[in-house]
């Protein structure tokens, strides 16, 4: 939202320095985006005689114009049908700098030399009109365009949040600064509002849909010459960004800015019959919008119709058919209220924003309409030679909700605010912004009782009445206090610790975390070869996505991670790629309407293992790398994990995919490599690996009491050991024995050595572990290794017919 300060100054006195006024705006909540000087300027431009006119020697459409500038006489070569002798006319001469960075200078054309331009509206900046140079009736020859057409001012563009549709005017803003400033706001005389009757020369409105409009106004406008818009009109719209159009339309669009009520113009000649009708759209109807596009309306589309067809997109933009022209002398002025909801889902789906709907979806100020359309009456008259009837056609819909009503108490105010105002102050601070106040005593509670006004849709109970005498006060004023008694120091629960150190450790790793939408692709469960009875494949679907191939709720982080690897490695970031995304999934849950939210940690790589190097050539990475990569991880968050070969996920390329489980045999997650039909659906065409965790079971399984250890002043003792194990018996298994049998002496565990083959038992495998056993008390004895080595392999005889090989 622009607003112009010379405008804003014209409602309500105002501070000399801008800085002041934006510090204060700010502090009343509006957050100020820009602040511009704008205007227009035109040094070297000047009040200019055509003396003569001559047609150009070597083209027809030229002519050779002699100019009287004041100071002496210019040649201008001129292309424009109506330069003549006589006029009087506005010349750049050269050195000027138009609009756009037009830079003036001599010339020769066509042969004749020019020494200068004889100027029209476009290249001035003041409308779109160039089919001719500007004719002046005013100002001296010689007299710089400034003194005419020149201004200047400042512009503050606001970020207005939802809920203050009233700040989207320059009277909505002028009430919060006046207010703080206990400056009166000087809204514009519209005169005495008109009598209001149920018809106008014969003419009827009817709302068919009375939810989708409250109050619909028309009144009706004769005796219109449409025309460029004066001066001042067009400098109003320059200074918040608007071009001028033509006065009509440029009356429309001031209104909106000033009060924040849209309005439509309707030709009322192009109009049939003498009605018109709020209605829904049938299914397939047709409308050309006043963008000049045709649009294929649906049923839950609202619409302005005459007796025949739809003529404008109700709340949004109105139609090409009826448009006002210069060829239009007879007006149907529409003010109405719709619904916000219908005037929001009508929008997206015709995928259009217009000042309009911006307005409408926000909510407008049901007692602002009359007024609203008596000022558009009222600037037609001035501007455009207009006579408006003296008759407003008024039709009311579904009645708006009740104004709330509440109690506000004097103590909550101290509360909250933390400074002592009496109810007297407080109702005389919500009046000073319109807000009906009045300092009252409930069951002996001193307060204010307050009635919600009309513009003010988000002011519903009494924390919001606070948070006006909050901001009235001023922010600024209210003392600090640092050991507020309502304050708590915030702790984090172990759930988020542990999330956190999630991520210290995969960046410490070198893996990017990506983040993306909480939605899926209908067709992704086919893509990852789910069977028709996984549950992953039964989604929550979004009614209106916004975002084409994002229609459900996702079941499974890793179909929006694949594509990301896909985006990665399309753009150049191939060496390697190392992903992790840490997400909700949405699960269905039996006989549930609603879906089961898991937190999950999926990873992914891909690429090289490690890249190129004079002692080693570049190696892909792999299942086993991928593998002990995971399991550092879960170490480094204090998580002991154990590796399941007997699982996996459809996804996954047969026999490469392992569960990761709880030393107590939770399950924690998934890893494998993607399958080859997969990985087509995907558009990737190197092997790829992901990871698929859930959260809740790593924080059950994980460590809380993760600390510095020092580091041992002892030595250590190494031992060799060379088992015969059944190839049936995964390693983990060794592994938990070492733990269980050696713990807390063992440092490290390392298998050195694997063998299968002649000399081995077809049914095991010799495999090689090196163990580094250190005390953190005293030197270890071989007395006492031995012994822990013994208990270890009789666990291992006993549980897994492992032994020493001889």
């Amino acid at each position: 939202m622009k607003l112009s300060v010379a405008w804003l100054r014209e409602l309500v006195e105002l501070p000399t320095e801008i800085d002041a006024i934006v510090d204060r705006m700010t502090m009343l909540g509006l957050e100020v985006e820009d602040v511009a000087s704008v205007g227009l300027s035109y040094p070297h431009v000047v009040v200019g005689h055509v003396l003569d006119a001559q047609p150009h020697p070597n083209a027809d459409r030229l002519r050779v114009c002699r100019v009287s500038v004041g100071d002496g006489e210019l040649n201008i070569v001129c292309g424009a049908s109506n330069v003549r002798t006589g006029l009087k006319v506005l010349v750049a001469k050269p050195g000027a700098v138009l609009p756009g960075d037009f830079k003036i200078k001599k010339s020769k054309i066509r042969g004749e030399e020019s020494h200068g331009m004889i100027c029209s509206e476009r290249e001035l900046g003041l409308g779109d009109a160039h089919e001719g140079i500007l004719e002046l009736s005013e100002g001296d020859i010689g007299q710089p365009a400034d003194a005419l057409y020149g201004f200047q001012d400042t512009a503050i563009e606001i970020e207005v949040t939802p809920n203050r549709p009233d700040w989207l005017s320059h009277i909505g803003v002028a009430r919060e600064l006046g207010a703080f400033y206990e400056k009166p706001v000087s809204i514009p005389d519209v005169g005495q509002l008109p009598a209001v009757g149920n018809d106008d020369a014969g003419w009827r409105v009817d709302i068919v849909d009375r939810s989708a409009c409250s109050l619909f106004t028309g009144r009706l406008v004769d005796g219109l010459a449409v025309g460029p818009s004066p001066l001042w009109l067009r400098h109003r719209l320059l200074s918040i960004g608007q071009r001028s159009i033509n006065n009509v339309v440029d009356v429309s669009n001031l209104v909106l800015h000033e009060c924040g009520q849209p309005n439509h113009v309707f030709d009322r000649q192009l109009l049939s019959g003498m009605e018109i009708r709020v209605r829904r759209a049938t299914e397939g109807e047709k409308l050309t919008t006043l963008d000049a596009t045709e649009r294929e309306l649906a049923a839950e589309h609202l619409v302005i119709a005459d007796a025949e067809k739809a003529v404008a997109l109700a709340g949004i933009m109105g139609g090409a058919e009826t448009e006002v022209t210069t060829a239009t002398t007879e007006a149907f002025v529409e003010v109405a209220v719709f619904d916000p909801r219908v005037v929001r889902k009508g929008r997206r789906r015709v995928n259009l924003v217009s000042d309009a709907s911006y307005r409408f979806e926000r909510g407008v100020d049901f007692n602002r309409v009359e007024w609203a359309s008596q000022r558009v009456a009222q600037l037609l008259t001035q501007v455009a030679g207009a006579k408006a009837s003296d008759t407003v056609i008024r039709t009311l819909g579904d009645a708006p909700p009740k104004p709330a009503r509440f109690f506000v108490r004097a103590s909550q105010v101290n509360r909250v605010v933390g400074v002592p105002i009496p109810p007297q102050d407080i109702a005389a601070m919500l009046g000073r912004l319109e807000i009906p106040a009045s300092a009252v005593t409930n069951d002996g509670a001193p307060g204010v009782a307050v009635e919600q006004p009309s513009f003010r849709h988000d002011l519903l109970e009494e924390v919001d009445a606070v948070e006006e005498v909050a901001r009235l006060y001023g922010y600024d004023r209210i003392e600090v206090m640092p050991h507020a008694p309502m304050v708590r120091p915030g702790v984090r629960s172990d759930r988020e610790r542990f999330v956190g150190r999630v991520r210290e450790r995969l960046a410490g790793r070198g893996y990017s975390e990506v983040v993306y939408t909480s939605f899926m692709n209908e067709q992704d469960p086919d893509r990852l070869n789910l069977p028709a009875t996984d549950t992953r494949r039964v989604t929550v679907n979004v009614l209106n996505p916004l975002v084409v191939g994002e229609e459900a709720l996702r079941t499974s982080l890793v179909p929006e991670l694949l594509r990301i690897v896909d985006r990665n490695r399309k753009r150049g970031h191939t060496d390697p790629v190392r992903l992790f995304h840490l997400g909700r999934t949405f699960e269905p849950r039996a006989g549930e309407t609603l879906p089961c939210e898991v937190e999950r940690l999926a990873l992914a790589w891909n690429g090289s293992a490690h890249k190129a190097h004079f002692d080693r050539p570049a190696r892909d990475i792999d299942l086993y790398d991928v593998l002990g990569e995971t399991e550092n991880i879960l170490e480094s968050m204090g998580v002991d994990a154990v590796r399941n070969v007997q699982g996996g996920e459809p996804y996954h390329r047969n026999g490469a995919g392992v569960v990761i489980e709880s030393r107590d045999g939770q399950r924690l997650g998934v890893v494998g490599e993607i399958a080859p039909s997969v990985r087509r659906a995907f558009d990737l065409d190197q092997a790829t690996f992901v990871a698929e965790f859930d959260v809740d079971a790593l924080v059950a399984s994980g460590r809380s009491d993760l600390g510095f250890q020092r580091f041992s002043m002892y030595p250590p003792v190494r031992r060799d050991l060379s088992l015969l194990v059944p190839s049936a018996v995964p390693y983990a298994e060794v592994v938990g024995c070492l733990r269980e049998s050696l713990d807390p002496l063992l440092e490290s565990h390392e298998v050195f050595d694997l063998y299968e083959g002649e000399g081995i038992a077809a049914n095991e495998r010799a495999i090689g572990v090196r163990l580094v056993l250190r005390s953190q008390s005293g030197t270890l004895k071989d007395k006492k290794v031995d012994g822990m080595l013994s208990r270890l392999l009789t666990t291992l005889e006993q549980r897994h017919g492992a032994r020493l090989r001889a």
